[in-house]
């Protein structure tokens, strides 16, 4: 589906898999600012998800919660008994939205190093 001001398109971080999402244009630091379905926000979490770096998805919240690698201190995480604080200072809340009839999440926006695929042109074409 495309939007008004979303380009549907796909995105990745270095060597990983390609993601499809949206994107209007906006960039941090150079990268891209990407928002995904819940579809493919949960692949993301499934892909990037480790014992050290902890993500889940939030129902209550309708949130992705991924933890802040910057975040300096605390490691041992246990989600169940993490306070509002905790979750503040060391992790990333990547909440829903509703735009333009689709359901996003900014996974990474304005965080994470996402580049565009943009496809290689066979220059014997």
């Amino acid at each position: 589906m495309l939007t008004r001001h979303f380009r549907k398109t796909q995105f990745y971080i270095e060597s990983s898999d390609k993601y499809e999402g949206y994107t209007k244009g906006e960039r941090w630091n150079g990268w891209e600012c990407p928002r995904f379905t819940k579809d493919v926000a949960m692949k993301i979490m499934n892909d990037f998800y480790n014992d050290e770096f902890p993500a889940w998805y939030d129902e209550n919240l309708d949130a992705f919660i991924y933890y802040n690698q910057n975040a300096v201190g605390k490691k041992d995480f246990y989600k169940d008994n993490l306070t509002q604080d905790e979750i503040d200072e060391y992790f990333c809340v990547y909440e829903g939205f509703d735009i333009e009839g689709l359901h996003l999440y900014p996974i990474g926006a304005w965080f994470w190093i996402w580049d565009e695929y943009e496809p290689e042109i066979d220059d014997e074409e």
